[in-house]
């Protein structure tokens, strides 16, 4: 069984409730979708969010509301770790006080996987940007 990440299933998603909004049944527009009928079925299900609203909940669940809370996500730990020079606990402090963490996995290793590939990004991008000067 493959997990997928949360864009590819926000994506999917919005194919099968296109094909349902077409008409399609429900095997056929999983169908579309790529995933078994169970899986849409628990998918479209509505879960808890806590505090977080109905509207945001249903916003993060959309390919654009993926992608602009991965860029809420990068923005964080960007100005937060890089900037300010605070660590993975304050963003995943950030995430908790925000209501965020209701939706993103705001857990110290999962906050930390990201802000190392963050790092990663910011030295490549710093390296090649200084052998651009140099030649």
């Amino acid at each position: 069984m493959r997990r997928r990440r949360r864009l590819e299933r926000a994506q999917a998603l919005a194919e099968a409730q296109a094909a349902l909004e077409a008409g399609c049944p429900e095997r056929e527009a999983a169908a579309v979708a790529g995933v078994a009928r169970s899986t849409l079925r628990d998918w479209r299900s509505e879960c808890s969010v806590g505090a977080a609203p109905a509207a945001l909940a249903a916003f993060a669940k959309t390919p654009e509301g993926v992608e602009w809370l991965h860029a809420l996500e990068i923005a964080a730990h960007f100005v937060i770790t890089l900037l300010a020079g605070g660590g993975v606990r304050l963003v995943c402090r950030f995430l908790e006080l925000s209501g965020l963490a209701q939706i993103v996995g705001a857990s110290y290793g999962a906050q930390q996987k990201l802000n190392a590939a963050l790092d990663v990004a910011v030295l490549r991008q710093t390296y090649e940007t200084a052998e651009q000067a140099r030649e």
